[in-house]
């Protein structure tokens, strides 16, 4: 769960279209803030990487249980190295009730990006849909990301995302997507892997040629549970892709 909950809201709700955070200095680190209500993205990270943000609340309200929608959450957008969550108390961020995306990882440049330790689509207790509208995390065109980790402290909950459409759990499309791993998640399911909060459609979808990317694996840890989501767990649109390892139509213990 969660050590607190930020008290600190940023609320767009009076302005125009814009984003609430803009940030192009790079090795920055945002933190403890809750983001909502504004028409563009909740945080853009851009010209620069290398940042961090951690502990945020991202289309909520300050106490996790209602959604108040950004366009969109965070948009890393063609640049490397960041972190979003962690593994450590307090790192994780509740990314939910967005109109669009949860987290984004865009074009060439947005190498090397960490996705670790979110509640994304759930509420603040992971167990109450407050899905992003279109999916919870994207990979367009970004190669060598990674989604989640082999310790529990490194697992994402992406569950409740989508609304229609090919829309869901993680999105990896595109020729450029490639060499992303996800590893050790939750997808579909509520914090406990025994009760389903499926996303619309997929869990996972891989298309558009995105290649050699990685869903599970034989490590310890590695394995995500894929389950509960209303149609495919995983949909494979593009081939020379690894599956392997994972819990898929089960509960936690498989």
């Amino acid at each position: 769960g969660f050590s607190g909950t930020p008290i600190i809201e940023v609320d767009g709700s009076m302005v125009g279209s814009v984003t609430g955070l803009e940030i192009t200095a790079g090795a920055s680190t945002v933190k403890a803030l809750t983001i909502n209500r504004f028409r563009n993205y909740g945080i853009h990270l851009r010209i620069s990487g290398g940042n961090t943000v951690e502990g945020c609340f991202i289309g909520t309200n300050v106490t996790g249980t209602v959604g108040l929608s950004n366009a969109s959450g965070i948009l890393v957008d063609n640049v490397p190295n960041n972190l979003i969550g962690g593994t450590a108390a307090g790192a994780r961020n509740l990314i939910s009730g967005n109109t669009f995306f949860g987290v984004a990882i865009f074009r060439s440049g947005a190498t090397g990006n960490q996705v670790l330790g979110n509640f994304i689509g759930t509420d603040i207790n992971g167990t109450a849909d407050l899905g992003n509208g279109f999916f919870g995390v994207g990979l367009i065109d970004a190669p060598d990301n990674i989604t989640g980790g082999t310790t529990s402290d490194a697992r994402n909950i992406i569950s409740g995302n989508g609304t229609s459409g090919t829309q869901g759990g993680i999105n990896i499309t595109g020729a450029g997507s490639t060499g992303n791993q996800i590893l050790g998640n939750f997808i579909g399911t509520d914090i406990s892997g025994n009760a389903p909060l499926g996303n619309t459609n997929f869990g996972v979808i891989i298309q558009n040629g995105a290649t050699n990317n990685t869903i599970g694996g034989t490590a310890t840890g590695a394995l995500n549970l894929i389950s509960g989501n209303n149609l495919s767990g995983i949909e494979l649109r593009s081939n020379t892709n690894i599956v392997e390892g994972n819990f898929i139509g089960t509960d936690a213990a498989g």
